[in-house]
């Protein structure tokens, strides 16, 4: 009689946690939420694999990744850029180096930001630079190095009382990503999970474009980006890391945490039927005040 086949209620290569993790490090965040959804064990694999993330981004800066979420937490900043991307993008296809962390903040909570940054044996290296050339039409005001002899933090202040505003004025849809310290966001998932962006056009409309804003493309476009000339995504991606696969329709929650009621931009640029060569970008924040 042949032997009989152990049924299993999962797949075998599940309950392996080193060949799971290899498989996990090819997905990208949508791939990880479809699998999240499967199954609540997935899901909670799903959650210690993003938390697993998390810490191999903030390895390099911090002994312990609470510490930089309390941080971010306490002062309603949030973390853009290249560390951000890694929380989207599969982990296999993030071959650079990190080489520095990007923090944003609201100038009411730059102060508290400091002090904790001095707490973590931060001080500063390069104090409050702004260049208007290189920020406009920004509503980035300063940006401030840290650094601990090993690595550096950017501390970027917006000139409003939101950290979020500099993030849909970028350069290119490629960073307008953050996390905060509880949730992910991701403005054009659909372009951006597929290593494509368009560039931001307010810069050039305004004859601002910059020659960082060059560096930065061609940055990115080492990354593996690939710069585009059409628009086609069906809208931001935004989660929270402790009700993963919850994938939320809007993201109130992500925003509301930051104390902003709504938030609306456009890239601009140029639109069929407009009698404008080049319309402007838009961004409205709507703070809560009370």
């Amino acid at each position: 009689m042949p032997p009989t086949l152990q049924l299993t209620s999962e797949f075998p290569l599940f309950s392996k946690p080193d060949l799971l993790q290899l498989v996990l490090e090819h997905c990208d965040i949508k791939d990880l939420l479809a699998l999240a959804s499967t199954s609540t064990t997935n899901a909670k694999r799903v959650r210690l694999y993003l938390r697993h993330r998390l810490n191999v981004i903030c390895s390099p800066f911090f002994p312990c990744t609470v510490h930089l979420t309390d941080m971010l937490s306490a002062c309603d900043a949030i973390v853009s850029g290249s560390a951000a991307l890694r929380m989207l993008l599969p982990a296999n296809a993030c071959n650079w180096s990190s080489s520095d962390l990007d923090i944003y903040v609201s100038f009411n909570s730059q102060p508290q930001l400091y002090n904790l940054l001095r707490k973590h044996h931060y001080n500063i290296i390069c104090e409050g630079r702004t260049n208007r050339n290189d920020y406009l039409p920004s509503t980035i005001f300063t940006v401030t190095t840290f650094g601990n002899g090993r690595k550096n933090i950017d501390i970027i202040m917006s000139r409003m009382s939101s950290a979020l505003s500099p993030i849909f004025q970028f350069h290119s849809t490629a960073v307008m990503n953050f996390f905060t310290a509880d949730s992910l966001f991701c403005a054009y998932p659909s372009l951006t999970l597929h290593h494509c962006a368009l560039i931001n056009t307010a810069s050039l409309h305004n004859r601002t474009f910059p020659p960082s804003h060059m560096q930065a493309l061609l940055k990115y476009k080492s990354h593996g980006f690939q710069f585009i000339l059409s628009l086609n995504d069906n809208g931001w991606l935004s989660l929270d890391f402790a009700t993963v696969p919850h994938r939320d329709t809007q993201p109130v929650t992500t925003f509301y945490c930051l104390g902003i009621m709504d938030a609306v931009w456009t890239l601009g640029g140029h639109v069929c039927g407009s009698i404008s060569l080049c319309v402007p970008p838009i961004l409205h924040i709507i703070n809560d005040n009370s």
